[in-house]
């Protein structure tokens, strides 16, 4: 039997040319984005049948609950995209077997491994490194069946911060250290909800392009004096 996947990509698209890989391979597959306005024109032209939810990052950034805004932080942002897109299409994707979560700037080392897909229920796939504990997880590519998808992450946005997250933490701290953890707080999320996680059988690396990388970005404050920072492509 063919399994039925929708593809969800979240995040700033990347200035790499994997931007150009994903329109061709997604040409056929329904494609449900969540990234920002600016982008619009490139992310229209994207999947087979397209939903995208696109956001202002000056005005559309909704914070988790119980978080503050001098708490937030830029490794957050991806799991408000998902969570975007989960309230506004929860009920077009019940209707696929698989959901898969991809992002930008993400290359595949196999362009033909979405034909070699299986998944069984209660288990989260990712591209976690060989001979890591099994409490390890990714958060760069994963996927899984429909519903188990949806139940992991209909509700991982709202209780980020019972996961990793420092609520004593100054507004003035922006150190790793004392910052919010995504991987660790999305395993303590599947291990609560009694959710497997395991390493899938394709593989891939992010390809950065224009962005520069500096360590532990991710895990910098967003908004310092109330103005929101980063590395939003244009």
């Amino acid at each position: 039997m063919i399994m039925k996947i929708a593809i969800i990509i979240t995040g700033d698209v990347r200035d790499c040319f994997v931007k150009n890989k994903i329109v061709e391979i997604f040409k056929e597959y329904d494609v449900f984005i969540g990234s920002y306005i600016n982008h619009k024109k490139y992310i229209e032209s994207i999947g087979k049948n397209n939903y995208s939810c696109l956001i202002n990052p000056e005005t559309d950034i909704r914070l988790p609950d119980g978080i503050k805004k001098t708490h937030m932080q830029h490794n957050m942002l991806q799991w408000l995209h998902l969570d975007n897109i989960i309230n506004n299409f929860e009920d077009k994707l019940i209707k696929y077997d698989i959901i898969l979560k991809y992002r930008f700037d993400y290359n595949m080392n196999d362009d033909d491994f979405l034909n070699k897909i299986s998944v069984e229920p209660n288990i989260l796939y990712n591209d976690k490194e060989s001979g890591t504990s099994p409490a390890t997880v990714r958060d760069k590519m994963f996927y899984s069946e429909k519903l188990t998808f949806i139940n992991i992450f209909k509700t991982f946005y709202a209780k980020l911060k019972n996961y990793t997250y420092n609520s004593n933490r100054s507004d003035d701290d922006d150190s790793f250290h004392s910052s919010w953890k995504s991987e660790p707080a999305l395993s303590q999320h599947l291990k609560n909800m009694k959710i497997h996680n395991k390493k899938c059988t394709i593989s891939g690396e992010i390809i950065r392009g224009s962005y520069v990388k500096t360590h532990a970005d991710g895990n910098k404050k967003l908004y310092i004096n109330n103005i929101i920072q980063g590395k939003f492509t244009k």
